[in-house]
């Protein structure tokens, strides 16, 4: 055999050898014994700064990549985070982090100012409308106006003005808890809901749609209680269900999709879906 020729099968022979193998994944604990406030983590963010954001059941974390900074609320100061439960994390244009807790409301952290003043806390006021109206917050969203909103536990879809800290209630109808939240198109956020399926805002003008359908609470519907909503670069809207199957939404077609478990080996898996995450290949 010619030499040029038994060099590309050795080559090609090596080529395939190597591509039968299987992908090697290595993966680092981070816990407690590393510094870690608490082993639940709920959230993670990554600023404009390069900070790794790390929300807990007890405390936010700022890691470096190799050192932690550990917040906690400090009770009686009003200068220290507003929670230690942290369910979510946004960073908006102007590098000003809004924490969500579940146990004392929304938190403002903005670094450029002095440490005593970097936090500022909303939290509910009794007797003042313009207050929290709970606070328990499972989600944040920022619209196109710059408004935050809010979804919360036990009090609907909370819209809140980042100048002024005034909340608003647009919508007081149907079931009073809400858990996921995405800009689903031009001034449209989707809602997902506690029971009642998706509810649907201009956050515009404040109009919204509901399907009465899942008015009936014990209606056998699909994605009555909706975990979690995603958009992908197609724009597309990716939800999650207590009924553990996974939705698609193709806005184009405006067709519904499903995903869920049945006998084939990659099948989707029969759970609850909490978040999702889209890498550069969609």
């Amino acid at each position: 055999m010619p030499r040029p020729l038994l060099l590309l099968l050795f080559m090609l022979l090596l080529y395939c050898g190597g591509a039968a193998q299987a992908p090697a994944l290595y993966f680092d604990r981070i816990t407690v014994q590393n510094g870690l406030s608490h082993n639940k983590v709920n959230c993670i963010l990554q600023d404009k700064r390069g900070f790794l954001w790390i929300g807990t059941d007890d405390g936010l974390n700022r890691y470096d990549g190799s050192h932690f900074s550990i917040y906690k609320n400090n009770p009686g100061n009003n200068g220290s985070l507003s929670g230690n439960i942290i369910t979510d994390l946004l960073e908006d244009e102007q590098q000003v982090l809004w924490i969500a807790t579940a146990d004392g409301g929304l938190t403002k952290y903005d670094y450029r100012l002095l440490p005593a003043k970097q936090f500022t806390q909303f939290k509910h006021q009794p007797g003042n409308p313009a207050s929290l109206p709970v606070n328990i917050i499972n989600k944040l969203l920022q619209d196109e106006d710059g408004y935050l909103w809010l979804a919360t536990s036990g009090s609907y879809v909370v819209r809140f003005n980042k100048k002024t800290g005034a909340c608003s209630l647009p919508v007081t109808q149907g079931t009073r808890t809400m858990l996921a939240l995405t800009n689903a198109g031009a001034h449209e956020m989707w809602v997902g809901k506690q029971g009642g399926g998706l509810l649907k805002i201009n956050t515009r003008t404040l109009a919204f749609r509901m399907d009465s359908r899942y008015n009936n609470l014990y209606a056998k519907l699909p994605h009555a209680t909706v975990t979690s909503l995603y958009k992908d670069h197609f724009n597309n809207i990716w939800y999650g269900s207590w009924d553990s199957v996974l939705y698609q939404y193709n806005q184009q077609q405006q067709q519904e999709l499903l995903f869920q478990k049945n006998n084939q080996p990659n099948s989707f898996s029969n759970d609850d879906i909490l978040g999702f995450a889209e890498d550069t290949a969609g």
